[in-house]
């Protein structure tokens, strides 16, 4: 079953404009989504990935600015209020999209072992 969640990641112009760029020119991408999910975890908090994938029924869906972007459960779990951006650098190679995460603070370190609540009940 496929969730709406509204207001909840807030998606640029940017980062809208470059989904829908790529999913209009790249004929491999029929039938994909664009999709967040957690790329790995340091002390900083989560990293985060971004990419083309097929949608499954237990994703949350944003909807912003006619696009969609899924997030798994368990990305969505830690992910509850942030922002997906798009960097263009003209200066350098550096683009790409860019998830930040507004409560990331909480999960710097090995926040599991001293913070109630922060761990998933999957």
């Amino acid at each position: 079953m496929i969730q709406s969640i509204k207001n909840q990641l807030m998606i640029t112009e940017g980062a809208a404009d470059q989904i829908q760029l790529i999913l209009e020119n790249d004929f491999t991408l029929g039938g994909k989504v664009f999709r967040i999910t957690i790329d790995g975890k340091g002390c900083d908090g989560f990293t985060y990935a971004t990419g083309f994938t097929n949608a499954d029924e237990n994703d949350t869906v944003i909807t912003s600015r006619e696009t969609r972007v899924h997030i798994d459960p368990f990305t969505a779990f830690y992910l509850k209020k942030g922002a997906l951006d798009y960097g263009f650098d003209t200066q350098g190679s550096e683009d790409g999209f860019i998830v930040t995460n507004f409560d990331q603070g909480n999960f710097e370190g090995k926040f599991w072992k001293d913070n109630e609540g922060l761990e998933p009940t999957f």
